[in-house]
């Protein structure tokens, strides 16, 4: 057999493909054939073909073309040689479920022209895909009350390097009073003795508190607002006895603050934004005195008396008149801010930058104002006008002097009059940004009181979803009779003492008899119906009314 095998030629399909051989008879290799034509047929029957299921088909084994070498054709009547197909391995059965669904993807699937005829059967069979097994984990529910406490006994403390972290449960009983649910320390050193920084979460606090950080080696604190505070506050931070900064929500306020920064007893800032007057930055520069009323010695007066300016030359003109003089007693240089706060500290300087005003010429545009309280002096400088490197400005004097810049030589100078003027207008306006700095002064320290009153009586807002649980386990509890009682609205229309009989069954002998309940039902009727009429006569005379 060894020679016989070894004198097959070596063609170019068998010259590289591994082959078995496999001694048969020629009665076996019928047999085989039988055997694969019958598993074609019930392939077929199942939607598929033996010829794509298989990898090859039975015609070739039958009848196809003779590959066999010389010498197996010249034994013909002793040992075959049958070679195993090189399309694959033969079909055993009926094909699997994953065979069918790979099938249906095939070209020769669904839509194909060879399984068009067979469709109604593969769809017959079911989805062919395989399904997941049922999980063996039960479904996971976790209670409300628990989902609220987000940790074991609402509390858990996590450390790490140079750090903790707390958490607190938001809602429930092991909620903290102040509204705390998160905590995050900070220290200088691994031992965690040192702590440079606390920053703290708050949520449902009424006063829209979210966040309150910690400085306590700068003695340091800032809080962070939500919309809807007081005040309309974003954010306040304060060093203690140094300096409080202020960031208000502009759109919450009416004057367009943005920004507020007092370093205490020394200088008061304020940042605005979407005013009508373009007014961008004030300051006040405070003395280090509390205001006294006393006089410069040339006529001016810091505070209380009325004040006269020198009869010195004035605006290159006659001087100006008595009337017309640099303060008044009125307030406009009096120390007490609104409320009367006797303590206010005097002050010396205050300045206030414009935005520009496009309806307006640069010469005649004011970019910044400045007002000297304490030398009795008022600066006015204009905007830069296009393409100019200086811009104009204005100097009043205490003592009636004006010394007037231009930047264009061929423009018209002002005269005397119009300078009386400017002066007059400048004159109301420091009375009135006077007044202004006072009442940020008051406010900035109503801000103050009003944390201290809002951190001493701390208040929560229920989340709807509670009050909602709330109510829900209040009607859980039926009422009684008499609360029910209450609520009978045909108790009006019953005869006198039937009230218990109304509420009897109706076989019993304390029920409303036959007639009694008509006249119940006619008492109802008739109330009904007056109300109706009563309601279109009131409908009728609105509408005479708006005729």
């Amino acid at each position: 057999m060894g020679s016989m095998l070894a004198g097959r030629p070596r063609t170019p399909s068998t010259m590289n493909l591994p082959r078995t051989p496999t001694l048969a008879s020629p009665m076996s290799i019928t047999g085989v054939a039988a055997g694969l034509a019958r598993a074609g047929s019930r392939q077929a029957a199942l939607g598929m073909t033996a010829a794509s299921a298989a990898g090859f088909s039975t015609a070739g084994m039958a009848s196809g073309p003779d590959t066999r070498g010389a010498g197996d054709r010249a034994a013909g009547d002793g040992a075959s040689v049958v070679d195993m197909p090189v399309g694959g391995p033969r079909s055993r059965g009926p094909p699997s479920e994953y065979a069918k669904s790979e099938y249906a993807r095939s070209e020769y699937g669904e839509g194909s022209t060879t399984s068009k005829d067979q469709a109604d059967d593969s769809r017959a069979d079911g989805d062919l895909l395989p399904d997941m097994p049922p999980s063996w984990v039960p479904k996971l529910t976790i209670p409300r009350d628990m989902l609220d406490m987000r940790c074991p006994r609402g509390a858990r403390t996590t450390l790490y390097k140079r750090c903790a972290h707390d958490i607190f449960a938001g809602f429930g009983e092991c909620a903290r009073w102040d509204g705390l649910v998160e905590r995050l320390t900070l220290y200088a050193d691994d031992a965690r003795h040192v702590v440079v920084e606390v920053r703290e979460i708050f949520a449902r606090r009424r006063d829209k508190l979210k966040e309150r950080r910690y400085y306590p080696q700068q003695d340091a604190v800032k809080e962070i607002f939500a919309p809807g505070s007081l005040f309309g506050v974003k954010d306040l931070h304060t060093v203690r006895g140094e300096r409080r900064v202020i960031n208000f929500y502009s759109s919450a306020r009416l004057d367009g603050l943005v920004r507020r920064d007092e370093l205490l007893g020394v200088k008061l800032t304020e940042h605005y934004t979407g005013r009508d007057d373009h007014l961008e930055y004030r300051s006040t520069t405070f003395g280090s005195a509390p205001a006294t009323a006393t006089s410069d010695g040339a006529g001016f007066s810091i505070a209380g008396s009325t004040a006269t300016s020198t009869a010195g030359g004035g605006f290159a003109a006659p001087s100006l008149p008595q009337h017309f003089s640099t303060r008044d007693g009125a307030g406009s240089i009096s120390m007490s801010g609104s409320g009367g706060n006797d303590r206010a500290l005097p002050v010396i300087k205050m300045t206030e930058k414009f935005g520009r005003d496009g309806t307006k010429p640069a010469d005649a545009d004011v970019a910044k104002r400045v007002f000297h309280l304490a030398v009795g002096k008022i600066l006015v400088y204009y905007h830069h006008g296009e393409g100019k490197l200086t811009a104009g400005y204005v100097v009043f004097d205490k003592n009636g002097t004006t010394q007037a810049v231009q930047v264009d030589p061929l423009s018209p100078k002002p005269n005397v009059r119009e300078l009386l003027e400017t002066y007059r207008t400048l004159q109301a306006a420091e009375k009135d940004v006077l007044q202004a700095v006072r009442d940020s002064e008051w406010e900035g320290r109503e801000i103050g009181r009003t944390r201290n009153t809002q951190e001493q009586t701390i208040t929560l807002e229920a989340p709807y979803y509670d009050i909602c649980r709330i109510q829900a386990d209040d009607t859980d509890d039926e009422p009684s009779d008499a609360e029910a009682a209450v609520y009978d609205y045909l108790l009006p229309f019953l005869p006198p003492g039937t009230a218990a009989a109304a509420a009897s069954p109706a076989g019993s002998s304390n029920a409303l008899t036959h007639e009694q309940a008509l006249a119940v039902r006619e008492r109802c009727l008739r109330a009904l119906k007056d109300r109706l009429i009563e309601r279109a006569n009131i409908i009728q005379a609105r509408l005479d009314e708006e005729q």
